[in-house]
Protein backbone atom coordinates (compact mmCIF):
# COMPACT_ATOMS: atom_id res chain seq x y z
CA UNK A 1 0.00 0.00 0.00
CA UNK A 2 1.07 3.54 -0.77
CA UNK A 3 -0.36 6.73 0.82
CA UNK A 4 -2.76 8.51 -1.52
CA UNK A 5 -3.46 11.92 0.73
CA UNK A 6 -4.75 10.71 3.80
CA UNK A 7 -5.65 6.88 3.03
CA UNK A 8 -3.65 4.27 1.91
CA UNK A 9 -3.95 2.53 -1.51
CA UNK A 10 -3.69 -1.14 -2.61
CA UNK A 11 -0.91 -0.91 -5.37
CA UNK A 12 0.37 -3.56 -7.83
CA UNK A 13 4.16 -4.02 -8.11
CA UNK A 14 4.76 -3.23 -11.83
CA UNK A 15 8.75 -3.03 -11.71
CA UNK A 16 11.69 -3.23 -13.35
CA UNK A 17 15.63 -3.46 -12.03
CA UNK A 18 17.91 -0.84 -12.79
CA UNK A 19 21.86 -2.58 -12.69
CA UNK A 20 23.38 0.69 -13.74
CA UNK A 21 26.70 -0.82 -15.47
CA UNK A 22 26.85 1.65 -18.66
CA UNK A 23 29.42 -0.24 -21.24
CA UNK A 24 33.10 0.26 -19.96
CA UNK A 25 32.13 0.28 -16.63
CA UNK A 26 31.80 -2.66 -14.11
CA UNK A 27 28.28 -2.57 -11.49
CA UNK A 28 30.66 -1.17 -8.90
CA UNK A 29 31.11 2.27 -11.63
CA UNK A 30 27.55 3.78 -11.42
CA UNK A 31 26.96 6.87 -13.37
CA UNK A 32 26.58 10.12 -11.37
CA UNK A 33 24.73 12.32 -13.95
CA UNK A 34 21.22 12.99 -13.16
CA UNK A 35 20.47 13.63 -16.75
CA UNK A 36 21.15 9.94 -17.52
CA UNK A 37 19.40 8.71 -14.82
CA UNK A 38 16.06 10.89 -15.19
CA UNK A 39 15.77 10.05 -19.35
CA UNK A 40 15.93 6.34 -17.57
CA UNK A 41 13.41 6.77 -15.31
CA UNK A 42 11.27 9.42 -18.09
CA UNK A 43 11.58 5.80 -20.37
CA UNK A 44 10.52 2.95 -17.60
CA UNK A 45 7.38 5.75 -16.66
CA UNK A 46 6.41 5.60 -20.37
CA UNK A 47 6.31 1.63 -20.02
CA UNK A 48 4.07 2.43 -17.14
CA UNK A 49 5.76 1.10 -15.13
CA UNK A 50 5.58 2.32 -11.19
CA UNK A 51 8.62 0.60 -9.15
CA UNK A 52 12.57 0.49 -10.05
CA UNK A 53 14.45 -1.67 -8.05
CA UNK A 54 18.43 -0.58 -7.41
CA UNK A 55 20.73 -3.40 -5.88
CA UNK A 56 23.01 -1.16 -3.90
CA UNK A 57 23.60 2.64 -2.68
CA UNK A 58 23.74 4.35 -6.27
CA UNK A 59 25.85 7.99 -6.47
CA UNK A 60 23.55 11.13 -5.19
CA UNK A 61 22.59 11.79 -9.22
CA UNK A 62 20.33 8.79 -8.99
CA UNK A 63 18.17 10.12 -5.73
CA UNK A 64 18.60 13.56 -7.39
CA UNK A 65 17.00 12.59 -10.51
CA UNK A 66 14.19 10.27 -8.94
CA UNK A 67 12.93 13.37 -6.65
CA UNK A 68 12.81 15.77 -9.82
CA UNK A 69 11.47 12.56 -12.21
CA UNK A 70 8.22 12.33 -9.05
CA UNK A 71 8.25 16.19 -8.68
CA UNK A 72 7.21 15.97 -12.25
CA UNK A 73 4.82 13.58 -11.88
CA UNK A 74 2.71 13.72 -9.18
CA UNK A 75 0.25 11.57 -10.14
CA UNK A 76 1.85 8.60 -10.91
CA UNK A 77 5.29 8.86 -9.00
CA UNK A 78 7.82 5.81 -9.47
CA UNK A 79 8.60 3.77 -5.66
CA UNK A 80 11.70 2.52 -5.24
CA UNK A 81 12.69 -0.86 -3.49
CA UNK A 82 16.31 0.22 -1.85
CA UNK A 83 18.52 -2.77 -1.90
CA UNK A 84 21.06 -3.07 0.57
CA UNK A 85 24.20 -5.37 -0.93
CA UNK A 86 25.79 -7.76 1.21
CA UNK A 87 29.76 -8.52 0.81
CA UNK A 88 31.09 -12.22 0.68
CA UNK A 89 31.03 -13.13 4.47
CA UNK A 90 34.65 -14.49 5.59
CA UNK A 91 34.67 -18.44 5.28
CA UNK A 92 31.26 -18.14 4.58
CA UNK A 93 30.30 -17.60 8.16
CA UNK A 94 27.34 -14.58 8.27
CA UNK A 95 27.82 -14.52 11.99
CA UNK A 96 31.44 -13.17 11.50
CA UNK A 97 31.23 -10.34 14.27
CA UNK A 98 33.29 -8.01 12.10
CA UNK A 99 31.45 -8.81 9.03
CA UNK A 100 27.98 -8.30 10.42
CA UNK A 101 28.73 -4.66 12.04
CA UNK A 102 30.32 -3.47 8.77
CA UNK A 103 27.22 -4.43 7.04
CA UNK A 104 25.18 -2.86 9.92
CA UNK A 105 27.24 -0.05 9.22
CA UNK A 106 26.37 -0.28 5.93
CA UNK A 107 22.47 -0.26 6.34
CA UNK A 108 22.47 2.50 9.03
CA UNK A 109 24.31 4.79 5.98
CA UNK A 110 22.15 3.43 3.07
CA UNK A 111 19.25 4.98 5.45
CA UNK A 112 20.81 8.05 6.07
CA UNK A 113 21.72 8.66 2.85
CA UNK A 114 17.56 7.50 1.33
CA UNK A 115 16.45 10.29 4.09
CA UNK A 116 18.81 12.88 2.83
CA UNK A 117 21.60 13.03 5.77
CA UNK A 118 24.43 11.63 4.64
CA UNK A 119 27.85 12.81 3.27
CA UNK A 120 29.97 9.82 2.15
CA UNK A 121 33.14 9.98 1.63
CA UNK A 122 34.39 8.56 -2.22
CA UNK A 123 35.67 5.32 -1.75
CA UNK A 124 36.64 2.66 -4.47
CA UNK A 125 33.96 0.99 -5.56
CA UNK A 126 31.40 2.19 -3.67
CA UNK A 127 29.34 5.07 -4.18
CA UNK A 128 29.73 8.58 -2.03
CA UNK A 129 28.91 12.12 -1.98
CA UNK A 130 26.95 14.25 -0.67
CA UNK A 131 23.27 12.99 -0.40
CA UNK A 132 20.75 15.67 0.61
CA UNK A 133 17.99 14.44 -1.46
CA UNK A 134 14.91 13.13 1.26
CA UNK A 135 13.36 10.75 -1.57
CA UNK A 136 11.97 8.12 1.65
CA UNK A 137 8.39 9.23 0.68
CA UNK A 138 8.57 7.22 -2.59
CA UNK A 139 11.20 4.01 -0.99
CA UNK A 140 8.34 1.15 -1.16
CA UNK A 141 11.01 -0.63 1.37
CA UNK A 142 13.96 -2.49 1.88
CA UNK A 143 15.60 -5.74 0.73
CA UNK A 144 18.47 -6.98 2.78
CA UNK A 145 21.42 -8.45 1.16
CA UNK A 146 21.86 -10.41 -2.27
CA UNK A 147 20.81 -14.05 -2.91
CA UNK A 148 22.57 -16.42 -0.88
CA UNK A 149 24.91 -19.18 -1.88
CA UNK A 150 24.15 -22.63 -0.83
CA UNK A 151 27.42 -22.66 0.63
CA UNK A 152 27.07 -19.53 2.35
CA UNK A 153 23.82 -20.89 4.21
CA UNK A 154 25.30 -24.32 5.03
CA UNK A 155 28.46 -23.13 6.32
CA UNK A 156 27.01 -20.52 8.61
CA UNK A 157 24.68 -23.40 10.20
CA UNK A 158 27.25 -25.29 10.83
CA UNK A 159 29.31 -22.84 12.35
CA UNK A 160 26.67 -21.37 14.68
CA UNK A 161 24.52 -24.70 15.66
CA UNK A 162 22.97 -22.68 18.88
CA UNK A 163 21.02 -19.84 16.49
CA UNK A 164 17.44 -21.06 16.08
CA UNK A 165 15.54 -18.12 17.44
CA UNK A 166 15.65 -14.15 17.40
CA UNK A 167 12.44 -12.21 19.01
CA UNK A 168 13.33 -8.08 18.03
CA UNK A 169 11.32 -5.16 18.19
CA UNK A 170 9.66 -5.68 14.70
CA UNK A 171 10.44 -9.55 13.74
CA UNK A 172 10.67 -12.85 15.32
CA UNK A 173 11.64 -16.16 14.34
CA UNK A 174 11.07 -19.27 16.33
CA UNK A 175 12.61 -22.72 15.44
CA UNK A 176 14.98 -21.31 12.71
CA UNK A 177 18.09 -22.51 11.34
CA UNK A 178 21.05 -19.69 11.61
CA UNK A 179 20.87 -18.37 8.31
CA UNK A 180 17.33 -17.18 8.90
CA UNK A 181 17.74 -16.30 12.54
CA UNK A 182 20.59 -13.99 10.97
CA UNK A 183 18.37 -12.33 8.10
CA UNK A 184 15.91 -12.03 10.56
CA UNK A 185 18.31 -9.61 12.77
CA UNK A 186 19.48 -7.84 9.97
CA UNK A 187 15.87 -7.06 9.13
CA UNK A 188 14.88 -6.00 12.23
CA UNK A 189 17.90 -3.81 13.03
CA UNK A 190 17.30 -1.91 9.70
CA UNK A 191 13.54 -0.89 10.35
CA UNK A 192 14.88 -0.03 13.98
CA UNK A 193 17.26 2.12 13.04
CA UNK A 194 14.92 4.07 10.83
CA UNK A 195 12.18 3.84 13.39
CA UNK A 196 14.92 5.37 16.30
CA UNK A 197 16.52 8.00 14.06
CA UNK A 198 13.54 9.14 11.61
CA UNK A 199 10.10 8.20 13.14
CA UNK A 200 9.51 5.81 9.88
CA UNK A 201 8.75 2.47 8.99
CA UNK A 202 8.51 0.90 5.47
CA UNK A 203 7.97 -3.06 4.51
CA UNK A 204 11.51 -4.74 4.82
CA UNK A 205 12.34 -8.20 3.17
CA UNK A 206 15.58 -10.43 2.60
CA UNK A 207 16.38 -11.23 -0.76
CA UNK A 208 15.97 -15.23 -1.71
CA UNK A 209 15.84 -17.40 -4.59
CA UNK A 210 15.08 -21.24 -5.56
CA UNK A 211 18.28 -22.88 -4.85
CA UNK A 212 17.23 -21.74 -0.77
CA UNK A 213 13.71 -22.56 -1.41
CA UNK A 214 12.25 -24.26 0.98
CA UNK A 215 9.80 -26.69 -1.82
CA UNK A 216 11.33 -30.40 -2.30
CA UNK A 217 12.48 -30.86 -5.60
CA UNK A 218 12.31 -34.99 -6.61
CA UNK A 219 15.15 -33.74 -9.76
CA UNK A 220 17.73 -33.09 -7.67
CA UNK A 221 20.65 -34.42 -5.96
CA UNK A 222 23.68 -33.52 -4.34
CA UNK A 223 27.16 -33.03 -6.43
CA UNK A 224 28.71 -36.29 -4.02
CA UNK A 225 25.73 -38.57 -5.18
CA UNK A 226 26.70 -37.78 -8.49
CA UNK A 227 29.63 -38.40 -8.67
CA UNK A 228 28.81 -41.93 -6.24
CA UNK A 229 26.43 -43.08 -9.31
CA UNK A 230 29.33 -42.15 -11.80
CA UNK A 231 31.95 -44.34 -10.25
CA UNK A 232 29.03 -47.48 -9.61
CA UNK A 233 28.47 -47.05 -13.73
CA UNK A 234 32.80 -47.02 -13.83
CA UNK A 235 34.00 -43.77 -14.61
CA UNK A 236 37.45 -42.88 -13.05
CA UNK A 237 37.13 -39.96 -10.85
CA UNK A 238 40.12 -37.94 -9.09
CA UNK A 239 39.27 -37.95 -5.28
CA UNK A 240 36.92 -35.50 -4.17
CA UNK A 241 38.43 -32.44 -2.13
CA UNK A 242 36.11 -29.59 -3.27
CA UNK A 243 35.08 -28.20 0.73
CA UNK A 244 31.48 -27.18 0.77
CA UNK A 245 29.09 -27.42 -2.80
CA UNK A 246 26.59 -24.77 -3.99
CA UNK A 247 24.21 -28.04 -4.09
CA UNK A 248 20.87 -27.26 -4.80
CA UNK A 249 17.97 -28.31 -2.78
CA UNK A 250 19.60 -29.04 0.18
CA UNK A 251 19.62 -26.26 2.24
CA UNK A 252 16.67 -23.38 2.46
CA UNK A 253 15.50 -19.81 4.02
CA UNK A 254 12.32 -20.64 4.42
CA UNK A 255 10.03 -16.68 5.25
CA UNK A 256 7.56 -18.80 6.86
CA UNK A 257 9.01 -19.25 10.02
CA UNK A 258 9.42 -15.12 10.20
CA UNK A 259 6.78 -13.09 12.11
CA UNK A 260 6.29 -9.49 12.25
CA UNK A 261 5.65 -7.89 15.75
CA UNK A 262 2.85 -5.75 16.30
CA UNK A 263 5.31 -3.06 16.07
CA UNK A 264 6.02 -3.63 12.53
CA UNK A 265 2.99 -1.81 10.85
CA UNK A 266 4.62 -0.94 7.45
CA UNK A 267 5.05 -4.90 7.21
CA UNK A 268 6.89 -7.49 6.15
CA UNK A 269 7.44 -9.50 2.39
CA UNK A 270 9.50 -12.11 0.79
CA UNK A 271 11.03 -11.78 -2.34
CA UNK A 272 12.36 -14.60 -4.98
CA UNK A 273 14.13 -14.38 -8.41
CA UNK A 274 12.31 -16.73 -10.21
CA UNK A 275 13.44 -17.28 -13.57
CA UNK A 276 11.95 -20.08 -16.13
CA UNK A 277 15.20 -21.85 -16.89
CA UNK A 278 16.84 -21.77 -14.18
CA UNK A 279 18.20 -23.45 -11.71
CA UNK A 280 17.73 -27.30 -13.46
CA UNK A 281 14.45 -28.32 -11.09
CA UNK A 282 12.17 -25.39 -12.85
CA UNK A 283 12.00 -27.40 -15.87
CA UNK A 284 13.03 -30.60 -14.65
CA UNK A 285 10.56 -31.47 -11.94
CA UNK A 286 7.70 -33.22 -13.58
CA UNK A 287 4.61 -31.45 -11.80
CA UNK A 288 6.46 -28.60 -13.19
CA UNK A 289 6.25 -29.83 -16.97
CA UNK A 290 2.72 -30.57 -16.82
CA UNK A 291 1.45 -27.34 -15.77
CA UNK A 292 -0.58 -25.41 -17.78
CA UNK A 293 -1.32 -21.99 -18.28
CA UNK A 294 -3.44 -20.35 -20.87
CA UNK A 295 -1.21 -20.59 -23.53
CA UNK A 296 0.19 -24.20 -22.93
CA UNK A 297 2.56 -26.06 -21.05
CA UNK A 298 4.32 -23.67 -19.28
CA UNK A 299 7.19 -24.75 -16.54
CA UNK A 300 7.06 -21.66 -14.79
CA UNK A 301 3.64 -21.22 -14.25
CA UNK A 302 3.97 -24.59 -12.14
CA UNK A 303 6.68 -23.31 -10.11
CA UNK A 304 5.63 -20.36 -9.60
CA UNK A 305 2.41 -21.67 -8.03
CA UNK A 306 4.40 -24.17 -6.48
CA UNK A 307 6.15 -21.54 -4.32
CA UNK A 308 3.00 -19.27 -4.02
CA UNK A 309 1.08 -22.28 -2.08
CA UNK A 310 4.01 -22.66 0.24
CA UNK A 311 4.14 -18.44 1.04
CA UNK A 312 0.14 -18.72 2.53
CA UNK A 313 0.71 -15.54 5.63
CA UNK A 314 3.53 -14.05 3.84
CA UNK A 315 3.17 -11.32 0.46
CA UNK A 316 5.80 -13.07 -2.45
CA UNK A 317 7.21 -10.30 -4.49
CA UNK A 318 9.14 -11.43 -7.41
CA UNK A 319 12.04 -9.37 -7.56
CA UNK A 320 12.85 -10.14 -11.02
CA UNK A 321 12.11 -12.32 -13.86
CA UNK A 322 13.15 -12.09 -17.37
CA UNK A 323 14.45 -13.41 -20.45
CA UNK A 324 17.88 -12.75 -22.87
CA UNK A 325 18.34 -11.62 -26.56
CA UNK A 326 21.78 -13.32 -27.22
CA UNK A 327 23.20 -15.34 -29.73
CA UNK A 328 24.35 -17.96 -27.04
CA UNK A 329 22.22 -20.48 -25.22
CA UNK A 330 23.06 -21.48 -21.51
CA UNK A 331 19.60 -23.46 -20.94
CA UNK A 332 17.20 -24.99 -22.75
CA UNK A 333 13.86 -25.24 -21.63
CA UNK A 334 10.88 -27.23 -23.30
CA UNK A 335 8.39 -24.68 -23.84
CA UNK A 336 11.22 -22.09 -25.58
CA UNK A 337 11.71 -19.46 -22.71
CA UNK A 338 15.63 -20.86 -22.90
CA UNK A 339 18.58 -18.83 -20.98
CA UNK A 340 19.21 -16.70 -24.43
CA UNK A 341 18.88 -17.14 -28.59
CA UNK A 342 15.69 -15.08 -28.39
CA UNK A 343 14.61 -12.62 -30.65
CA UNK A 344 13.83 -9.43 -29.25
CA UNK A 345 9.97 -9.90 -30.41
CA UNK A 346 10.20 -13.16 -28.31
CA UNK A 347 11.31 -11.63 -25.34
CA UNK A 348 8.61 -8.83 -25.60
CA UNK A 349 5.86 -11.98 -25.78
CA UNK A 350 7.74 -14.02 -23.42
CA UNK A 351 8.05 -11.54 -20.98
CA UNK A 352 4.16 -10.87 -21.28
CA UNK A 353 3.38 -13.93 -20.61
CA UNK A 354 5.45 -14.28 -17.22
CA UNK A 355 4.21 -11.16 -16.25
CA UNK A 356 0.82 -12.58 -16.31
CA UNK A 357 2.02 -15.94 -14.84
CA UNK A 358 3.13 -13.66 -11.57
CA UNK A 359 0.00 -11.60 -11.32
CA UNK A 360 -2.65 -14.55 -12.24
CA UNK A 361 -0.63 -16.79 -9.85
CA UNK A 362 -1.37 -14.23 -6.64
CA UNK A 363 2.05 -12.63 -6.24
CA UNK A 364 2.26 -9.03 -4.99
CA UNK A 365 3.57 -7.95 -8.28
CA UNK A 366 7.21 -8.32 -10.46
CA UNK A 367 10.14 -6.59 -11.72
CA UNK A 368 11.75 -7.19 -15.19
CA UNK A 369 15.55 -7.77 -15.07
CA UNK A 370 16.50 -5.99 -16.37
CA UNK A 371 16.75 -1.97 -17.97
CA UNK A 372 19.95 -1.95 -19.48
CA UNK A 373 22.14 -4.57 -21.45
CA UNK A 374 25.77 -5.06 -18.65
CA UNK A 375 28.82 -6.07 -20.44
CA UNK A 376 30.70 -6.92 -17.72
CA UNK A 377 28.56 -9.93 -16.61
CA UNK A 378 30.20 -13.68 -17.30
CA UNK A 379 28.25 -16.67 -18.04
CA UNK A 380 30.02 -20.09 -17.82
CA UNK A 381 29.76 -20.81 -21.94
CA UNK A 382 31.58 -18.08 -22.38
CA UNK A 383 33.64 -16.50 -19.10
CA UNK A 384 36.75 -18.74 -19.73
CA UNK A 385 37.67 -16.79 -23.15
CA UNK A 386 36.81 -13.80 -21.64
CA UNK A 387 40.45 -12.39 -21.46
CA UNK A 388 41.99 -10.16 -19.92
CA UNK A 389 39.17 -9.99 -17.29
CA UNK A 390 39.77 -6.39 -16.84
CA UNK A 391 38.76 -5.32 -20.02
CA UNK A 392 35.55 -7.35 -20.06
CA UNK A 393 33.26 -4.78 -19.37
CA UNK A 394 34.51 -2.59 -22.41
CA UNK A 395 33.07 -5.47 -25.22
CA UNK A 396 29.62 -6.50 -25.38
CA UNK A 397 30.25 -10.94 -26.23
CA UNK A 398 26.72 -11.38 -27.88
CA UNK A 399 27.37 -15.30 -26.50
CA UNK A 400 26.57 -14.88 -23.08
CA UNK A 401 23.50 -14.58 -22.33
CA UNK A 402 23.81 -12.37 -18.54
CA UNK A 403 24.86 -9.65 -20.79
CA UNK A 404 21.77 -9.03 -23.16
CA UNK A 405 18.69 -9.20 -20.75
CA UNK A 406 18.14 -5.49 -20.80
CA UNK A 407 15.09 -4.00 -22.32
CA UNK A 408 17.36 -1.16 -23.14
CA UNK A 409 20.55 -2.22 -25.80
CA UNK A 410 23.39 -0.18 -25.85
CA UNK A 411 25.26 -0.37 -29.84
CA UNK A 412 26.82 1.73 -32.44
CA UNK A 413 25.11 3.53 -34.99
CA UNK A 414 28.00 2.17 -37.30
CA UNK A 415 30.79 -0.30 -36.93
CA UNK A 416 34.42 1.25 -37.84
CA UNK A 417 35.39 1.57 -41.50
CA UNK A 418 36.28 -0.96 -43.84
CA UNK A 419 39.52 -2.18 -43.98
CA UNK A 420 41.00 -3.91 -47.14
CA UNK A 421 42.89 -7.33 -45.65
CA UNK A 422 43.98 -8.86 -48.59
CA UNK A 423 43.56 -10.96 -51.75
CA UNK A 424 41.71 -14.09 -52.22
CA UNK A 425 42.91 -17.21 -54.77
CA UNK A 426 40.30 -18.73 -56.65
CA UNK A 427 38.14 -21.24 -55.34
CA UNK A 428 39.08 -24.64 -55.80
CA UNK A 429 36.41 -27.52 -55.77
CA UNK A 430 36.65 -30.07 -53.10
CA UNK A 431 38.48 -33.12 -53.27
CA UNK A 432 36.51 -35.61 -55.16
CA UNK A 433 33.86 -32.95 -56.55
CA UNK A 434 32.73 -32.84 -60.21
CA UNK A 435 35.70 -30.57 -61.63
CA UNK A 436 32.84 -29.49 -64.44
CA UNK A 437 30.35 -28.52 -62.19
CA UNK A 438 29.68 -24.14 -61.49
CA UNK A 439 31.92 -22.68 -59.09
CA UNK A 440 31.16 -20.25 -57.28
CA UNK A 441 32.17 -16.72 -57.93
CA UNK A 442 35.46 -15.86 -56.85
CA UNK A 443 36.90 -13.83 -53.86
CA UNK A 444 38.40 -10.57 -55.73
CA UNK A 445 39.18 -8.92 -51.88
CA UNK A 446 38.76 -9.53 -48.08
CA UNK A 447 37.27 -6.05 -46.35
CA UNK A 448 37.12 -6.74 -42.13
CA UNK A 449 35.47 -4.04 -39.49
CA UNK A 450 34.15 -4.53 -36.12
CA UNK A 451 32.39 -2.84 -33.22
CA UNK A 452 32.11 -3.76 -29.49
CA UNK A 453 30.01 -6.58 -30.40
CA UNK A 454 31.02 -8.25 -33.65
CA UNK A 455 33.67 -8.79 -36.35
CA UNK A 456 32.37 -7.82 -39.62
CA UNK A 457 34.16 -9.75 -42.50
CA UNK A 458 32.75 -8.61 -46.30
CA UNK A 459 33.76 -10.54 -49.55
CA UNK A 460 33.56 -8.50 -52.22
CA UNK A 461 33.22 -11.25 -55.36
CA UNK A 462 33.80 -11.06 -59.04
CA UNK A 463 30.40 -11.10 -60.62
CA UNK A 464 31.23 -9.36 -63.72
CA UNK A 465 30.01 -12.48 -65.84
CA UNK A 466 26.88 -11.84 -63.70
CA UNK A 467 27.51 -15.28 -61.71
CA UNK A 468 25.66 -15.45 -58.09
CA UNK A 469 26.17 -17.74 -55.25
CA UNK A 470 24.04 -20.79 -55.64
CA UNK A 471 23.93 -21.23 -51.40
CA UNK A 472 22.36 -24.93 -51.97
CA UNK A 473 25.44 -26.30 -53.85
CA UNK A 474 28.57 -24.12 -52.52
CA UNK A 475 29.71 -21.52 -50.38
CA UNK A 476 32.55 -19.83 -48.84
CA UNK A 477 34.78 -21.21 -45.71
CA UNK A 478 36.07 -18.41 -43.69
CA UNK A 479 38.87 -19.53 -41.12
CA UNK A 480 39.87 -17.12 -38.32
CA UNK A 481 42.65 -17.48 -35.83
CA UNK A 482 42.30 -16.35 -32.76
CA UNK A 483 44.37 -18.30 -30.42
CA UNK A 484 47.60 -19.77 -30.62
CA UNK A 485 47.82 -23.57 -30.74
CA UNK A 486 47.06 -26.42 -28.96
CA UNK A 487 43.91 -24.32 -28.60
CA UNK A 488 41.22 -24.20 -31.57
CA UNK A 489 40.88 -26.29 -34.54
CA UNK A 490 43.74 -26.99 -36.63
CA UNK A 491 42.57 -28.42 -39.51
CA UNK A 492 39.14 -27.16 -42.29
CA UNK A 493 36.28 -29.20 -43.00
CA UNK A 494 35.52 -30.19 -46.52
CA UNK A 495 39.59 -29.48 -47.86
Amino acid sequence: QVPDGDVWKRMYVVGVNIGPATPGHFASEAPVESSLYLDWLRQIGAMRANTIRVYTLLPPGFYRALYSYNQENPQAPLYLLQEIWLKDPPEGNLYDQAFAEDFQREARDVVDAIHGQKDLAIVRGHAGGLYCVDVSPYVLGWLVGREIEPHVAISTNLRNPGASSFEGAYLKVAKGNPTEVWLTRMCDAVVEYEARQYNAQRPVAFVNWPPLDPLTHPTEGRLVDELGIRREQGEKLAPLGLGVQDDLDVVSVDEEKISPQPGLQAGYFALYHVYPFWPDFVFLDPQYREARDTQGLNNYWGYLLDLKKHYRRTPLLVGEYGLSTSQGIAHFVPNGMNHGGLSESQQGTGLVRLTGNIQQGGCAGGLVFEWIDEWWKSNWIAEDFEKPYDRKALWHNDLNPEQSFGILKFALRNPAPFVKVGEAPAPQPAAGADATAPRPPSIQAVETSFDPSALYVDLALNTTSGAVPDWSTGGYLLALNTCDAPCGSGQLPFV
